[in-house]
Order: structure tokens, then C-alpha cells, then sequence
């Protein structure tokens, strides 16, 4: 049920990623293009010396290289921050649910809190699962871990 689920919402938003990410790259590779482009016409029509050219283009170029290893660098470390913060979720919350689980499983006394606890921890895992499911965010409150 949820595994089928998810690849189906994966695979939607990662074509969408992968269409939002091209037309981000091909964007910003014109940008570039015309960066360097315009250096170069206008270090030609100044007649500085060779040195002064490779200086003056090269350097918008090392710029430009700069920026965007730091915006794919910076982009891959907040997706695996979001990655441990989806994990974290979900340990904490599936974790707490089968441990009420297991402790209503030792004893038939007393069935109906059992029960009531049993259907609480179902509820807390399909929530949890819900909410990975939909990508919302997922942050343990600090004031209220039991809540999802």
C-alpha cells in the first residue's frame, strides 16, 4: 500500500525536479554564455595586451565556475538534511508506536485502554507515513513528541 504510494509521488516530483533543474541550468548556462561573451568582445575592442585579455575573461569564468559549485554543493547538502530530518521522523514516531504495541501484547488485562493504545499507535504510524507520503514537513516537536 504505502510502498506503491510513494514511488508514485517520487517519481512525479523527480520529473518534475529534473524539468525545473534543466530549465535552472540551461538559464543559467545562457547567462554564462553571455558573460563570457561580452568580455571577450569587449576586452578585444579595448587592444589590451594578452595578458589583460586572460586576465579579464578569465576571471568572470572563474566567478561564474565558483557559483555554481557552490550552489550544487549547497543544494545537495539541504537535501540530505531533509533526507535525516524525514528518517529522524519516522524512527521516532514508528519506533514509539510499536513499543505501545508491544506493551499492550504482554498483558490482556484491562483490553479496551489496550485496545485504545493499539488503534493510537496504528493512527501515529499511517499518520507518519501520510505525511512522508505527502511532503509535508516533518519536525518533531519538542514541546509535544508524541504528536505527528
Amino acid at each position: 500500500m504505502w510502498g506503491g504510494e510513494m514511488r508514485g509521488f517520487h517519481a512525479v516530483e523527480s520529473c518534475q525536479n529534473t524539468k525545473s533543474h534543466l530549465r535552472q541550468a540551461l538559464q543559467f548556462g545562457l547567462l554564462v554564455f553571455a558573460i563570457i561573451i561580452l568580455t571577450d568582445i569587449l576586452v578585444s575592442q579595448l587592444h589590451w595586451g594578452w595578458w589583460v585579455e586572460s586576465l579579464s575573461s578569465d576571471i568572470p569564468e572563474a566567478v561564474l565556475i565558483t557559483v555554481m559549485a557552490y550552489k550544487l554543493t549547497k543544494t545537495r547538502e539541504d537535501n540530505i538534511s531533509r533526507r535525516a530530518r524525514e528518517i529522524r521522523y519516522m524512527n521516532h514516531h514508528i519506533r514509539n508506536a510499536l513499543t505501545a504495541i508491544q506493551s499492550a501484547e504482554y498483558s490482556l488485562e484491562n483490553a479496551k485502554p489496550k485496545v485504545e493504545m493499539i488503534s493510537e499507535a496504528s493512527h501515529r504510524i499511517t499518520a507518519c507515513l501520510s505525511k512522508l507520503t505527502k511532503g509535508e514537513p516533518v519536525d518533531i516537536d519538542e514541546e509535544h513528541p508524541e504528536k505527528v
